[in-house]
């Protein structure tokens, strides 16, 4: 809180805010809460991974409440539909997965 009483939520959870004056006291009852996630955007939407080439590709999570306002400081849980083709890591940087056959002794892959 600064000297004109503003006060700025800073995390999640209650605070009695009290003013002074000489002899007389006042108090305010806070309650900081945190905006639901509405709506999770992913960029970029799509991307081609090429083995060899390019083959991790960074994501980034942009989490908005139901004003559209942005979100900070919300987890993300990354996951993979399907992880023999790419994995994703907690900070969303997506891998491209090689499977080799060597049970033939061929040169093809999976």
């Amino acid at each position: 809180m600064d000297s004109n009483g503003l006060v700025t939520a800073v995390g999640a959870g209650s605070t009695t805010i009290t003013a002074t004056s000489e002899t007389k006291i006042g108090t305010s009852a806070i309650t900081v809460t945190i905006a639901p996630v509405n709506a999770v955007t992913v960029t970029p939407a799509t991307a081609t991974l090429v083995l060899g080439v390019t083959p991790t590709q960074q994501l980034t999570a942009n989490l908005t409440d139901a004003n559209s306002n942005p979100l900070s400081g919300c987890p993300v849980i990354w996951t993979s539909s399907n992880a023999a083709a790419a994995t994703v890591d907690a900070n969303g940087l997506v891998t491209a997965v090689c499977r080799w056959n060597f049970d033939d002794h061929s040169d093809k892959r999976d």
